[in-house]
């Protein structure tokens, strides 16, 4: 595995060889949380993970635009730099949203929202905008830490405390801008636009799929058995197969290019 930087400093990993797949970590995380995904699609693939701005390594400066198209860019940006060329995009959670923006601009062949942030639910979008200010003064990430919990199943054990100390420790202001820029995004026009595959793996309380459905004609679904919001770390043996069963059909032999 190499580790590698952008010139706009953006952080990113690259192992493996083959079609290439790009892992966008959520809210508050950073690359290692799809470290599961990595490792079952570094054999067959050219899998790059990268840290979003403002998240694990990458670059952060105060007042850093952290809208879901800002994100976007960021993918774009790691693509580039790795020599990638319209590869899989596979986020978890805001991640989804950034994989989605992907596809519906056509920087992705296809994408895999893993538990996608709320696309069409408005109560959901609703909470965001109204918490952001509050996530601003969250300084010792104890709201960040209920909040996530409150995603989580009682038999949630992978990672439970690494990914609440995690989630506490991004700095307020890329917590609170990235979460209003969730609250702003427009998934039913990204959705509209999206001509590539698209799947969605939901946790244990998934968004209403038939509404998403009545917007993408593209749309593939799934959702895993006992596991909350941090599926790809909880339950990889069910998440990575329904990946592998969703390039194998939706891509063209050889995949999406190197």
């Amino acid at each position: 595995m190499s580790e590698r930087e952008t010139s706009g400093g953006l952080s990113y990993s690259r192992v493996g060889t083959g079609p290439a797949v790009v892992l966008v970590h959520g809210w508050c995380c950073d690359r290692t949380f799809l470290a599961p995904q990595q490792a079952h699609l570094a054999p067959t693939h050219t899998v790059v993970s990268l840290d979003l701005r403002g998240h694990g390594t990458s670059r952060w400066v105060d007042e850093l635009a952290c809208e879901i198209t800002d994100f976007a860019d960021d993918v774009a940006e790691v693509a580039a730099d790795a020599g990638l060329s319209a590869p899989v995009v596979v986020g978890h959670s805001m991640g989804g949203l950034v994989a989605l923006e992907c596809a519906a601009r056509g920087l992705a062949s296809a994408a895999v929202l893993v538990d996608p942030a709320p696309m069409l639910d408005e109560s959901g979008r609703a909470y965001f905008a109204r918490s952001w200010p509050e996530v601003a003064d969250d300084a010792d990430g104890s709201w960040r830490r209920r909040f996530a919990e409150r995603t989580m199943l009682a038999t949630d054990r992978v990672r439970r405390v690494e990914t609440l100390d995690g989630m506490a420790r991004v700095h307020p202001s890329v917590a609170a801008t990235s979460m209003r820029g969730m609250a702003d995004y427009d998934a039913g026009a990204a959705l509209e636009a999206v001509t590539v595959p698209l799947l969605v793996v939901s946790a244990a309380h998934p968004e209403d799929m038939r509404a998403v459905r009545g917007r993408c004609r593209h749309l593939m679904t799934g959702q895993a058995v006992g596991a909350g919001h941090f599926l790809q770390l909880e339950v990889p043996e069910q998440v990575n197969p329904m990946i592998d069963r969703f390039l194998a059909l939706s891509l063209p032999p050889g995949g999406a290019p190197s």
